[in-house]
This record gives C-alpha cells, sequence and structure tokens, in this order.
C-alpha cells in the first residue's frame, strides 16, 4: 500500500490527477493498485518521478524500519526492510507491466512496448521486412526495444512452459489467460483492478481465459486462410 501511495504521490507532485487506489490479483498474486492513467499526459520527468515514486516510498519505509531495528533490536522490524527491498527490485522487472516497464517505456518513449513485441522481433529476421513501426525509432531505441522483446519473449515462453509442466489442472493455465486478457482489455496505468476472486468465480475466469485463447487462435487461422 505505501508503494501504491508513494506512485500517487508521484503523479501529484507532478501535476497530475491520481485516481482510486484499491487491491486485487495480478496474474495470480494479490496486490494493491493505484490509477495513475493522467501521468501519461505529463512530460518525461513527470512520468518518471510517478513511475519510481513506489520505489522512493519503499525506501523511506525501509530506511524507517531499519532505523527502528537498530533502536528496538526488535527481529521482525529487519525481515520486513528485507522482504520490502527484495519486493521492490522485483519491480524493476520489465518483463510484465510492473514498474521497470513503465520506467523502460518512459525512458525510450514507446509508451506500449508490447504493442511492438511482435514487430520487433519480426524485424530481427533476416530477409525480412522491417516493421515501419520500428523502423520509425531512433536506432538507439530500436536496438533496446529489440533487445527487450527478445528478453521478454524467452522469460515468458519459459514462465508458460514451466506453468503448463506444474499445472494442477489444466483449467489453472485459463486462470491465467483470462487475468491477462483482463489485464489487456485498458485497465489503470500501474496496476490491476476488477479481477474476481475464488471458487465460482475463479472457474468463470477460467473459462473466460480459454474461450478467449480458442477464439484468438480461430481468428488467426481464418486471417491465414484468406
Amino acid at each position: 500500500l505505501i508503494h501504491e501511495i508513494g506512485h500517487a504521490a508521484g503523479c501529484r507532485y507532478g501535476g497530475g490527477r491520481p485516481g482510486a487506489i484499491g487491491a486485487g490479483l495480478y496474474l495470480w498474486f494479490p496486490v494493491f493498485w493505484t490509477d495513475v492513467t493522467d501521468a501519461y499526459r505529463l512530460d518525461r520527468a513527470g512520468r518518471l518521478r510517478t513511475d519510481l515514486g513506489g520505489i522512493y516510498f519503499n525506501a523511506l519505509f525501509v530506511t524507517l524500519a531499519t532505523a527502528a531495528f537498530a533502536a528496538t533490536g526488535w527481529a521482525p522490524l529487519l525481515v520486513v526492510a528485507i522482504l520490502t527491498d527484495v519486493l521492490a527490485l522485483q519491480q524493476l522487472l520489465p518483463i510484465i507491466r510492473l514498474d521497470g516497464y513503465y520506467i523502460l517505456g518512459d525512458l525510450t518513449g514507446v509508451p506500449n512496448l508490447f504493442g511492438l513485441l511482435g514487430p520487433a522481433l519480426r524485424s530481427l529476421v533476416p530477409g525480412h521486412r522491417p516493421d515501419p513501426r520500428v523502423q520509425a525509432l531512433r536506432p538507439g531505441v530500436r536496438r533496446v526495444v529489440a533487445g527487450w522483446a527478445v528478453v521478454s519473449t524467452v522469460v515468458l515462453a519459459g514462465s508458460l512452459v514451466a506453468l503448463v509442466v506444474g499445472a494442477d489442472h489444466p483449467g489453472d493455465i485459463g486462470v491465467l489467460l483470462g487475468h491477462r486478457r483482463l489485464h489487456a482489455d485498458g485497465l489503470p496505468r500501474q496496476g490491476p483492478c476488477g479481477v474476481r476472486g475464488h471458487g465460482a468465480d475463479d472457474r468463470a475466469l477460467r473459462n473466460d481465459g480459454i474461450v478467449h485463447a480458442g477464439r484468438r487462435l480461430g481468428r488467426r487461422i481464418d486471417r491465414r486462410r484468406r
């Protein structure tokens, strides 16, 4: 929660108007989220301030927890500080839509990196005509996006294989796809929301994910036939 307040504070400080703060599920993790979509109208410095606001607040919290541990010697404070550090570092991963993804997007000037994932990979294939969207990028940015696309594809593909191999039930994969659909349907920047819970809702989400995956596969086959 402190992390999300940091994002909201960063957005507000830069002149934006942060929205609601809530809780939900991202993939299979329970998370807090904050709607800082208004940060998109800020300049690069304002967007980066919003991106880094959560980690900045984490650093303040860790500093206070460490000072309290030094004063009291109460071990749980040290454990909390270490866990907060680990979670903050995890947020810097640009592979999925965590803070690192938005930081990389704002640094490169490409707000929707996943929109260029396929075009960037195809542009690396010898003899393949580069996508105009990739060609429009500056050479340095193009290399960064291409490197990100390769690393993200390898990591996400490996994660999917591990998920399939380790799934207790095939429907568990549908849950992941259902979350991915909800996340792709224009949810607020810096956090997912509106994801349903467990039990009957989880089964509905599982079925929704399977149906969505089937529809996408059908559309691709139909396009190739044409």
